[in-house]
């Protein structure tokens, strides 16, 4: 039994590795030639072109890929054992298909919480590069809960924004004179996206500052209704990707720190369920298309199987994304979206397998 784990178990291994790398190198080869321009651009700031592909194509795919290199591997990897009637002897002897699917989901399984480690260490670490080389002359820091950013002597600071709604809330502006004193302050709740990058604030609370007099108290200033400018559109656009870059403790304490100010942060914690529970696809994927190469056994036909996988597949793709725009759409159960569709496909795999031939 131990030859039989560690025959299946180096198959899934060495198919998933040969795929992934394939793959990548596929990527980086097309990228090359589609974005030669930016490569040649961006290749000073990355320190060469090579090393701008190696930020560029982890960023944008990695995550796509290796749940689909866990999927190919899985099904070639009982598909080829049935077809050269490895399946049909090893059931002879009494060897279950779950049996000999066990070392395979058991790998799929580890690669899930390995997927898990590098999403939110080196694809983030990468994600976090790329922007920075595509945005060079922006600098956007999430520090305690919120974001920062200036133009000229203004510093920003957003607690929460969702460019869909047009919303931000909880804004903060300090304006500084050209000697680097502080001269004002304004605070508004919230904002709403006027025209251009002017937003229309209420019950705002501005304080002026006098910089010659530093102990002396601020002169306030109530301001009912007013526009400011917070973010232009590629500023916003900037902003709300950086929301989408923070890593597990960060939508942790944004959430907590939500929590404590009364206000329920759905949108982090909708992002931080999501971010969970994605890397589970390796597991998922890995399952669903089992069945289907366990059935080249009686059909013979592997391209069929195969097909049928990839319908399985892009079932689970199409109803993740639905899945992600409802966990980002600001409901209250919406975290528990991704969830939900991880736990319908496990239990649809699980059926498939069940009816897999014996």
């Amino acid at each position: 039994m131990r030859i039989l784990t560690r025959h299946f178990l180096l198959s899934y291994l060495g198919i998933f590795a040969l795929t992934l790398t394939i793959s990548l190198i596929l990527m980086t080869v097309i990228e090359m030639l589609i974005n030669l321009d930016d490569v040649v651009e961006k290749r000073e700031a990355a320190g060469g072109a090579l090393a701008y592909l190696l930020i560029r194509v982890p960023a944008l795919y990695l995550r796509d890929v290796i749940p689909a290199a866990s999927a190919i591997a899985a099904f070639l990897c009982l598909a080829l054992a049935a077809r050269s009637r490895e399946m049909t002897a090893l059931k002879t002897g009494g060897i279950p298909p779950l049996r000999i699917a066990l070392p395979v989901l058991t790998a799929a399984m580890a690669l899930s919480g390995v997927a898990l480690v590098l999403n939110e260490t080196l694809l983030l670490g990468a994600t976090r590069e790329f922007t920075r080389l595509e945005f060079p002359d922006e600098s956007i820091v999430f520090r305690r809960g919120s974001f920062w950013y200036h133009r000229g002597n203004t510093f920003y600071n957003v607690r929460e924004i969702d460019s869909d709604a047009g919303t931000m809330e909880d804004i903060r502006l300090y304006t500084l004179n050209p000697e680097g004193r502080l001269i004002e302050t304004l605070h508004a709740p919230s904002a709403i996206l006027d025209s251009g990058a002017r937003w229309r604030i209420r019950d705002a609370l501005r304080r002026h500052f006098d910089p010659d007099a530093p102990a002396s108290p601020p002169r306030l200033e109530k301001v009912p209704r007013g526009q400011i400018v917070v973010a232009s559109p590629g500023e916003l656009s900037l902003l709300e990707r950086s929301v989408t870059m923070l890593s597990l403790p960060e939508l942790l304490e944004a959430i907590e720190l939500g929590r404590r100010e009364g206000r329920d942060p759905l949108r982090y914690r909708a992002l931080l369920h999501t971010r969970l529970a994605e890397p589970a696809a390796v597991f998922v994927l890995a399952l669903l298309v089992l069945p289907m190469g366990i059935r080249v056994e009686r059909s013979r036909n592997v391209a069929a199987c195969a097909l049928a996988g990839i319908a399985l597949v892009a079932g689970y793709r199409a109803v993740w994304q639905l899945a992600t725009v409802v966990a980002d759409g600001g409901f209250r159960a919406g975290a528990l979206a991704p969830w939900l569709v991880v736990f319908a496909f496990t239990g649809l795999g699980a059926v498939l397998f069940a009816r897999s031939p014996r």
